[in-house]
């Protein structure tokens, strides 16, 4: 599965390491992050942090690229300690995912339950569906924009 350096799918600023995966994923033909997790064979969570390198060199990526943005512990960053990471959730900005912006690393956070940008709460159920969203189950959200925007 080991992938081309001619691949190579950049990071976004501030994108998380789910949101990367997830994006990866989908340039990969992996409509379900789970099964992208699945060919990895891995799922998220302290494993997958703990084995970054070897996630790296599998899917092709330069040295350092997943580990940027992985949760640690101790960080260097504070807001990035995998004490605070949401395991069992996974909560998005639906004006972000609106204008395409990629799943932020602080949503990702615990503590945080809005947008810092549009100063909206964040949801973690499918406002279609009622299906709660999850680094497991990750469904591609049908947001609209906001009025005005």
């Amino acid at each position: 599965m080991t992938s081309r350096r001619s691949d190579f799918l950049r990071p976004e600023n501030s994108e998380s390491l789910l949101g990367y995966i997830r994006r990866l994923g989908r340039a990969k033909a992996h409509y379900f992050t789970s099964d992208f997790f699945v060919e990895l064979c891995n799922k998220y969570g302290r494993r997958l942090v703990d084995d970054i390198v070897a996630i790296e060199q599998e899917l092709g990526v330069p040295p350092g690229t997943l580990e940027r943005l992985a949760p640690s512990s101790p960080p260097k960053d504070p807001s990035r300690d995998w004490q605070y990471e949401r395991l069992h959730s996974d909560p998005v900005c639906p004006q972000c995912l609106a204008e395409k912006k990629p799943y932020q690393a602080l949503w990702r956070h615990s503590l945080v339950t809005a947008c810092h940008k549009h100063r909206l709460r964040l949801v973690d159920v499918c406002p279609n569906c009622s299906e709660r969203l999850t680094p497991q189950v990750a469904r591609k959200l049908k947001v609209r924009r906001r009025e005005g925007t």
